[in-house]
């Protein structure tokens, strides 16, 4: 991510279990944001700025660290996002964070 930004994390639950989510920003031992919870909990979203750059997430679901991902999908003003998956609530250990900027 580009340094110094301001960016929205945006973590929607999306199973019957736990998810937890924690954005770090540069090499900080604490989470600049965090999110425990699961579908009946909504969508959280955090205004965080990147400081260097550097942002790592920490994803675990069912108490299980999760392997992550990054892509990067630039998207217009008026675009969508659309998640979704097959397979049993229980079948996956799984989180889905969102970053957004510039902030518009």
């Amino acid at each position: 991510m580009p340094p110094d930004p301001a960016f929205t994390a945006i973590f929607p639950a999306n199973a019957a279990d736990r998810q937890d989510l924690k954005p770090f920003i540069d090499d900080a031992l604490e989470p600049a944001a965090s999110f425990g919870g699961n579908d009946n909990d909504g969508i959280r979203q955090f205004t965080l700025n990147s400081k260097g750059g550097k942002i790592r997430i920490d994803v675990s679901a069912n108490g299980r660290k999760s392997a992550t991902d990054a892509r990067l999908a630039p998207l217009s003003a008026g675009d969508q996002v659309w998640l979704g998956w097959l397979g049993a609530d229980r079948g996956y250990n799984d989180g889905i964070v969102i970053l957004q900027w510039p902030i518009t």
